[in-house]
């Protein structure tokens, strides 16, 4: 299989950051972070298990960088001290497992809650402003 996708298994540099291929795992929403946002061992392990088995970068899911910026309950977030120990526990299984690790940061500026999908609406608004404290259960904590 090599021998027909020899410039994919080759090694490739993006400035310093060099990759051992050209495989790329792309951002996919596992939803597999707490209702906190912080990172758990199953994302971890789900991450791990890729670089290990030879994809040269992942790209982590979108990850909410300010509370109010979640799509989902479960979207991961980079906001707050107590959620860096778990993405150090992450960069350091995918770089032990032999990969590198990427993110896509992520903020929905524009509102809107689940409940919201599908639907077309105009950006802003005090709609879309009530519409991100719909996309939570009542009484959880934005």
């Amino acid at each position: 299989m090599k021998g027909n996708f020899e410039i994919l298994f080759s090694p490739y540099a993006v400035k310093s950051l060099a990759l051992k291929n050209r495989l790329v795992l792309p951002p996919m929403g596992t939803s597999y972070g707490t209702v906190f946002g912080a990172v758990t061992p199953r994302f971890i392990h789900y991450h791990r298990e890729r670089a290990a088995g030879g994809v040269g970068i992942n790209i982590v899911e979108f990850t909410a960088v300010e509370p109010r910026g979640r799509l989902n309950p479960r979207m991961l977030g980079i906001y707050e001290d107590a959620q860096m120990p778990g993405w150090k526990s992450l960069v350091d299984a995918v770089h032990e497992a032999g990969g590198k690790r990427g993110r896509h940061s992520f903020h929905r500026e524009s509102g809107g809650g689940q409940e919201d999908r599908g639907r077309r609406r105009r950006p802003g608004g005090p709609g879309i402003r009530q519409g991100c404290r719909r996309a939570w259960p009542p009484g959880h904590p934005v």
